[in-house]
């Protein structure tokens, strides 16, 4: 039996790009989070400010 190489190696490349998309999907999903998450911190922290100032002036 003949191996053919070269249809090896295309589905080694067609499976690194795949695994290769799936790391982009992740990394923007990652990204995504971090800011979502990091707006959601500065909103409470302006919150947290808002009510310290309203305290003091009252």
């Amino acid at each position: 039996m003949r191996t053919n190489y070269k249809t090896l190696k295309q589905q080694r490349d067609l499976e690194a790009s795949e695994r290769q998309h799936e790391i982009a999907i992740t990394q923007a999903h990652a990204e995504k989070f971090a800011q979502r998450r990091a707006a959601r911190n500065a909103l409470q922290e302006r919150h947290e400010f808002d009510q310290r100032n309203k305290e003091v002036w009252q």
